[in-house]
């Protein structure tokens, strides 16, 4: 593996794929060549699986000259960490926090013809 490969692996157009298929390896070499990094922590609140999306980020941030770490909420559980854990999330002091939700994640959808105003209650 070499300089070029990451870069071009690295690059749009993305292969997701293969790229997590040789994270691994793609992380160790990062790790092997690269220079002083600067940190970074990461919150990330998961209302589906974000074992993927953390893999992804920590390997473009590594090959950008970032190290990063991650707070991960255990599966589909943003919402208490958010409302009911916060201190959690205040102790890990991060400099960004992801919320990663998806539609699963809506409790109650509004109705056709619902007022608006009950809408914005809603959300």
């Amino acid at each position: 593996m070499d300089k070029k490969y990451i870069e071009t692996l690295l690059s749009y157009p993305l292969d997701a794929e293969m790229i997590l298929r040789k994270s691994r390896s793609l992380r160790r070499y990062l790790y092997e060549n690269g220079e002083e990094r600067q940190g970074v922590r990461i919150a990330v609140l998961g209302g589906s699986t974000t074992s993927e999306l953390l893999r992804l980020t920590e390997l473009f941030l590594l090959e950008r000259g970032f190290e990063v770490t991650f707070f991960e909420s255990a599966y589909n559980r943003y919402f208490e960490v958010a409302n009911y854990e916060i201190e959690l999330l205040k102790e890990y002091e991060p400099d960004i926090v992801i919320i990663h939700t998806s539609i699963v994640n809506v409790a109650e959808w509004p109705s056709f013809g619902q007022e608006k105003v009950d809408v914005e209650k809603m959300i």
